[in-house]
């Protein structure tokens, strides 16, 4: 299966959980967390798109897609531990 079939499946996983998580009144640092990841997958899902159908295999291209989102992912993590505190 190609990477960015996966992350297509994991941004929808990730939109379902957010709604759910909406529905049963969370905090909102939970839900903008679902939503974020939701929105990051995609983006990694597009990116993986574009550089395949253009490069074909993965390459660099794609090992600087998957850090930058990476580093999104650790910036996320700080900006919601700071907004639930």
């Amino acid at each position: 299966m190609k990477r960015y079939i996966t992350y297509w499946i994991l941004s929808g996983i990730w939109v379902v959980a957010a709604i759910v998580n909406l529905f049963d009144h969370r905090p909102a640092a939970v839900v903008g967390w679902g939503f974020f990841a939701a929105v990051l997958f995609a983006a990694l899902a597009i990116g993986e798109t574009i550089a395949y159908r253009k490069y074909g295999e993965p390459n660099r291209y794609t090992r600087w897609l998957g850090l930058a989102a990476f580093a999104l992912l650790v910036l996320g993590f700080i900006v919601v531990l700071l907004v639930s505190r």
